[in-house]
Parts: C-alpha cells; structure tokens; sequence
C-alpha cells in the first residue's frame, strides 16, 4: 500500500518524542490544527530575490466552513526560484529559534494557515514542496510538476488592486476555474502559488466557487536572501504518496495523528476528557482540496 508508506515512515521516526496533545473538540464536528513552531537553525541560501509580494490568502477546506481561514502569503521572486511561504508560520518559527536560544518557551501559531511552502523553478517547470503537517507531524517534501496554464483574455473588464489597474484573464487548473486581475504596468510573469504567464504581475486570483481567494497587500524591490530550511522530521515522498496523505490528515486529523503516534485526547459533551482510541466512530470531514487530482 504505497499510499501508507509515509504515515509509517513518519511514526517510525517520531516514537523517541512522542507527546501527549490535549484537544478540546467536539465529538461531531472537528477542526483543523495548525502546525507547531520549527527552529529555524538549520538552512541553505539557494537564490536571491530582487522583489518580495505579500498576499492575504482567504480560504475554506469545504463548503460547509462558514469563515475563512486567512494566512499572509509571502512571495519571493529571484533569478531562478520563486519562493512561496507563510509569513505566519515564518514568524513563529523565528520567534521559536529566538526563545529555544534563551530557553524560553514559544507560542503556538493560533489558527490554521495554508500549510504549503514551495519553491518554482518555472524555467525547469517543477515545484519543490514542503507541506508542514498539522502540529508535531513533521513536513512531507516533494516534486512536482508545474502546470502549462492557458489564459483567456476579457476585454473591457478592468479592476483596481493596490492602485493599479488591473486586467482580467481566466484560465482552468486542476479542476478548478479561476478569474485572475493583473497588471501590465508591473512587468513580472509571477503571482501566488502555482499561478505565472500573464503579461504582468498577478494582483488577485479568485477561485469560481470562492474557495480559495489570494490578493496583494504590498510589493517591493529589494536584496534578499531566498532561503531553504530542514524543519524536524522531514520526510521525502513521491507525489502522489504526499496528496494521500494530506488528504487522509485534512478528512481526519484525530485518525491521521493517531498513526503518527500522537496520544490525543478528546472533550465530550459531559465536559470529561477521553482518549480518542476509546471513540470508534470519528466521522470524516468534507474536504475540497486546491488541486482536485
């Protein structure tokens, strides 16, 4: 079963340091963890980056989520790699590195984020992702291809985002229609996630169903340093090993941590606190993916 071979891997290299994590959920509806903060000691200069993009990423793992998660998106644009990042999770894990340096302890990151870091290589047509896992579930890291998007141009339909004005194109990816604003006056192909090839930089993208919704907030020109960081108990997968288990994780975070070796603990309704092993039956959530395989 190639699809179990990552959570296996993952349990075999976490039973030295398994912790004991209290949940307070209910038994019906359960919700998304974010992940835990890393040390960022451990690091490699890969590229150096000439413009830095932030964008405020709003999105729902299903139709039934009333709210949006939101997480700061930051992009890195250098000569060979455009890095792709959570500045949320980037600014717990520096502020873990700081306090393990002077042993004191660290917040946790307080809401889910898009877990997803990645670095593209648009001239190789290849994504180097790391996807850091709910809590203390390490990171999977793989390759994948990047897609050939084919834009539809709209005329006569213009919009303003961060005072400029913005064009719009449509393109289809990965089972999912997109309506995307650039603007011409910012010469730069690039935007978020896996999105390029328009005739300047992409300043908002808005999924059909309202899903998943990333806009700019600001842009610079700068000198920078495009890191890649180890985080702890990095496993390497296959691709499609990696979508299973993101899927298994976001369907049933209680299940899928379980099997990493995680002893959680569960509230029920009489206020009383239970191992989740005890409870046989934890249903599944829906869960709409960003890219549908």
């Amino acid at each position: 079963m190639k699809g179990s071979r990552v959570l296996k891997r993952f349990k075999n290299m976490q039973r030295i340091a398994m912790s004991v994590v209290l949940l307070v959920v209910s038994v019906a509806v359960f919700a998304q963890y974010p992940p835990s903060p890393n040390s960022l000691e451990k690091y490699k200069k890969i590229d150096v980056a000439t413009h830095v993009l932030q964008y405020k990423l709003k999105f729902k793992l299903n139709f039934k989520q009333k709210d949006y998660y939101e997480d700061d998106r930051i992009v890195q644009i250098g000569k060979q790699f455009v890095k792709d990042y959570s500045g949320i999770i980037f600014y717990f894990d520096s502020l873990k590195t700081v306090n393990d340096n002077k042993g004191l302890p660290s917040p946790s990151i307080p809401h889910p984020v898009f877990n997803y870091e990645m670095f593209n290589d648009f001239k190789l047509g290849v994504s180097k992702l790391k996807y850091r896992m709910d809590l203390n579930g390490g990171a999977i890291c793989y390759t994948a291809q990047l897609p050939k998007l084919n834009w539809a141009f709209v005329s006569d339909s213009t919009n303003v985002v961060l005072d400029y004005t913005c064009n719009l194109a449509r393109t289809h990816f990965a089972g999912r229609d997109y309506n995307v604003w650039y603007a011409v006056d910012v010469p730069l192909p690039y935007g978020p996630y896996k999105f390029y090839g328009l005739p300047g930089l992409i300043m908002k993208v808005e999924e059909s169903t309202g899903l998943y919704i990333w806009e700019i907030t600001s842009m610079q020109n700068v000198v920078q340093p495009i890191y890649e960081y180890t985080y702890e108990a990095e496993q390497k997968s296959s691709e499609i090993e990696a979508i299973k288990a993101i899927t298994r994780l976001r369907k049933n975070p209680i299940r899928f941590l379980e099997q990493l070796g995680r002893h959680t603990y569960i509230k029920g309704t009489d206020g009383r606190f239970r191992p989740s092993t005890s409870i046989p039956n934890i249903p599944d959530q829906e869960y709409e993916p960003l890219e549908k395989y």
